[in-house]
């Protein structure tokens, strides 16, 4: 053992002390970058923002639309042409324009429509499906 010997030893040893740095915080940088995905996904879909206000009225011919707190979803309550065990009405949720989700009075789910398959209720946002819930209810309630 040498001075020498000491001395690149003792600098081998501070060159790593970046990288020990780097893996001690490795689980704090890769939460705060969780975290910040979060939120960049929710501002860019445009939640947080808009509140769920149900609608005064649900009969319209041509149907009564509405939107959801998160900005890219919303829907149209149709009560016209809907077979008996449907529960008088369907609400067609929609994501960005296009039909996602369709469900019933009675709290069935479509499986397709037009041509296109459609989501389960349960495969939607958890705060659409609260709202969409909240809505069924709502209409229930106000149909008769």
């Amino acid at each position: 053992w040498s001075w020498k010997h000491g001395l690149q030893t003792g600098g081998d040893v501070v060159a790593l002390l970046p990288v020990v740095g780097t893996l001690k915080y490795t689980d704090e940088g890769v939460t705060l970058l969780r975290s910040g995905e979060r939120i960049s996904t929710k501002a860019a879909r445009g939640t947080g923002n808009a509140k769920f206000i149900l609608p005064k009225t649900i009969r319209s011919a041509k149907g009564v639309e509405g939107k959801f707190s998160n900005g890219n979803y919303t829907y149209r309550i149709d009560t016209n042409k809907v077979a008996p065990g449907e529960g008088g009405f369907h609400i067609h949720i929609y994501r960005n324009g296009v039909e996602v989700a369709k469900v019933n009075g009675r709290g069935g789910y479509a499986t397709s429509h037009g041509g296109r398959i459609l989501q389960k209720p349960s495969e939607l946002d958890k705060t659409v499906r609260n709202e969409i819930n909240r809505l069924v209810t709502y209409v229930q309630k106000n149909l008769k």
